[in-house]
């Protein structure tokens, strides 16, 4: 009794919701009768006005029926792309030069060091010279132009030039930029042209015209490349004290012991 009772029940459930289905779907063919209709793009049969893939040739309605696309073309165009992204990378790698690149900043600083940032953009190492020098341009009373040039020296490591496990100090690796400090040595280029400043007595703040430091650096190819860093240019500044403030600070690349000693600027 309990088992037929049981399969009555589930009778009248199974009724009811196949009564429920039919009855939803005479609302919904109602709807779809009245509701606006438009003709498929593709094969003109009559389909919803708001439809974007037609129920009867399965084509799109909107911007996306001029992608003619199969999922064979599909594949292709993503394995190409995927080609072309993964050998990018090599194609600019093998145009790229296999070498050093170096660029160079200057760091203006109140002190008789010169400050550098050298930044190597290439693929291989560099090596910083130990060796830069400055050219101080100096317009005398008869506005005839005279350079100074002094020798300055890397200070990162002063005994680089003679320990070769001190050298790695100045090397500038690939993709990295290091601070480098430069200050003037005393050999005899640098004391001769310090007797001729101290000859000359035009050597004044204001006859001071341009003020260049020049930095060496060597490749990874063996070959030496020469940059060269405008410190103070008069040409191209117009306020007066800034002007003063460019002079000064070229001339206080000198340290004062050798100012005093040379009787520089009296």
């Amino acid at each position: 009794m309990q088992t037929s009772a049981r399969t009555q029940i589930n009778c009248n459930i199974i009724f009811t919701k196949s009564m429920e289905l039919k009855i939803l779907k005479r609302i919904f063919e109602r709807k779809q009768k009245h509701a606006p209709q438009k003709d498929c793009i593709t094969c003109h049969e009559q389909i919803h006005a708001a439809a974007r893939v037609c129920h009867h040739c399965g084509s799109y309605q909107n911007w996306r029926r001029h992608l003619d696309f199969g999922n064979l073309s599909l594949a292709l165009v993503v394995a190409f792309v995927s080609v072309i992204s993964m050998g990018v990378p090599l194609i600019l790698q093998a145009i790229k030069p296999d070498n050093s690149e170096i660029s160079i900043a200057y760091i203006d600083r109140a002190d008789a060091m010169v400050s550098i940032i050298a930044s190597n953009k290439g693929t291989r190492m560099a090596m910083m010279n130990t060796l830069a020098f400055m050219t101080i341009t100096i317009l005398d009373n008869d506005q005839v132009e005279k350079e100074y040039k002094l020798v300055f020296r890397n200070m990162n490591d002063a005994d680089a030039q003679n320990n070769i496990s001190a050298r790695n100090t100045l090397s500038v690796p690939e993709g990295t930029s290091l601070l480098f400090y430069y200050g003037i040595m005393l050999d005899e280029i640098t004391e001769r042209e310090l007797v001729r400043l101290s000859r000359d007595r035009s050597l004044t703040i204001d006859n001071i015209q341009q003020c260049e430091f020049k930095v060496i650096h060597i490749n990874f190819d063996g070959k030496e490349d020469i940059n060269s860093l405008v410190i103070f240019d008069r040409l191209k500044i117009q306020e007066p004290v800034l002007s003063l403030l460019g002079s000064m600070n070229c001339l206080n690349k000198i340290p004062e012991p050798l100012v005093d000693k040379y009787k520089l600027f009296l």
